[in-house]
């Protein structure tokens, strides 16, 4: 448990079954938490429900694909399948699927391998002849495996630059985007791969106490970036940062993109939970010179979200918005940090999407947000990107 969490804020603990009733008795006895004030739940089972309800909302999908024929069922079965988790060979498929239908709009390749061997892959969507090396986007999601929201978020911006006339509208207007859809396959792939990796975060490469602890296996990607990098000795923790600044071929290939030689404009790192949209610094708190220059970028960005939040997800709570000391806790090696500070993009923001801290209360797993909650937090989410990249040019 990071000691720099906020007072009032709900927190989800990961223990094993084995300690259950040690650590019930220690919530009332020690502690004097009130019974209605927590409830346990099995990660494994949760995740085998998760998994039911997903299989579940494909066969409708399938249904619906039936119900229609010609143009009018491919549009549906298309954008219905945005909507729902997807397991990494779906997620390229979709990608290939986008690709070929993008009148040579959208290029893939790959920008390194995994540990486990997997190609990182990335997408570039621009005009060939009116692309503007003013209105470069690098967006990237899935950097942690378990945050199954965040490469829904990458493929929806794909599908809106590709399918919509307002996206196409961005590619026409010089706007140059590369999305890295998952950062982390090795993390993702192990995510899906059972029901007791369903939480696991970090990617897979394996370390020496791993052979007894799985669990010690792993470098959390976001900590492994060199600004304000630091390391520690015990690497089972699941934010382990690794032995050294970009150990990692998945980071590495990330920070290769974020080059000042790129000249990016901005650079947007979508995660999964909190209701948040981050800026720079990750790593150290107080008032920063940049935060004059962000502040009418953030306000657009919340005019939007606001009003797709008003109609749509009245449930919820709003964005908010600030560094991660202010907000969250400290983060040293982030790749929010290195993209401002060594990457030299103007603008650097990291989102949280749904649910709200408040909001997670209320789940076993956070990190599943309801399937009929997809839908309008990616329209939230796009909605905030339109808004906040227009707003940097002026």
């Amino acid at each position: 448990m990071n000691p720099s969490f906020r007072v009032g804020r709900s927190i989800h603990v990961v223990i094993p079954p084995r300690d259950e009733e040690e650590f019930r008795e220690f919530l009332l006895q020690r502690l004097g938490v009130r019974e209605n004030d927590f409830f346990v739940r099995s990660v494994a089972e949760e995740a085998t429900r998760e998994r039911f309800e997903i299989d579940k909302r494909k066969r409708k999908i399938e249904l619906t694909f039936r119900r229609f024929d010609g143009r009018r069922r491919k549009k549906v079965a298309s954008i219905s399948e945005f909507f729902i988790y997807q397991p990494l060979g779906k997620i390229a498929k979709l990608i290939d699927d986008l690709q070929r239908n993008s009148n040579d709009l959208m290029k893939l390749y790959t920008i390194g391998d995994t540990i486990e061997g997997r190609k990182i892959l990335a997408v570039r969507i621009s005009h060939p002849r009116k692309a503007d090396k003013r209105k470069r986007v690098l967006l990237d999601c899935g950097i942690h495996a378990r945050e199954w929201m965040s490469p829904l978020a990458c493929l929806f911006t794909m599908q809106r630059l590709i399918s919509t006339p307002k996206g196409r509208g961005f590619i026409e207007d010089g706007w140059d985007f590369v999305i890295v859809p998952v950062v982390n396959p090795d993390g993702y792939f192990y995510s899906w791969s059972k029901p007791a990796a369903r939480l696991w975060r970090k990617n897979r490469r394996r370390l020496p106490e791993g052979e007894i602890f799985s669990h010690c296996n792993g470098v959390d990607l976001n900590r492994n970036f060199p600004t304000a990098f630091a390391t520690f000795p015990n690497n089972c923790g699941a934010d382990y940062p690794g032995p050294n600044a970009l150990s990692e071929p998945e980071s590495a290939a990330l920070a290769g993109l974020l080059q000042p030689e790129s000249g990016f404009l901005a650079y947007v790192s979508v995660h999964a939970y909190s209701r948040m949209v981050l800026v720079p610094y990750a790593h150290k708190p107080g008032a920063h010179e940049h935060e004059t220059r962000y502040k009418p970028v953030l306000n657009a960005i919340s005019e939007a979200m606001n009003s797709i939040r008003n109609v749509s997800m009245p449930y919820e709570e709003f964005y908010e918005f600030g560094s991660p000391p202010e907000l969250l806790y400290a983060v040293n090696g982030s790749s929010l940090d290195y993209a401002y500070v060594a990457g030299s993009v103007e603008f650097s923001l990291l989102y949280e999407l749904s649910p709200s801290e408040k909001a997670s209360a209320k789940f076993a797993n956070p990190f599943h947000l309801p399937i009929e909650q997809i839908e309008p937090t990616l329209r939230e989410f796009w909605s905030g990107l339109q808004a906040g990249i227009k707003r940097m040019l002026l």
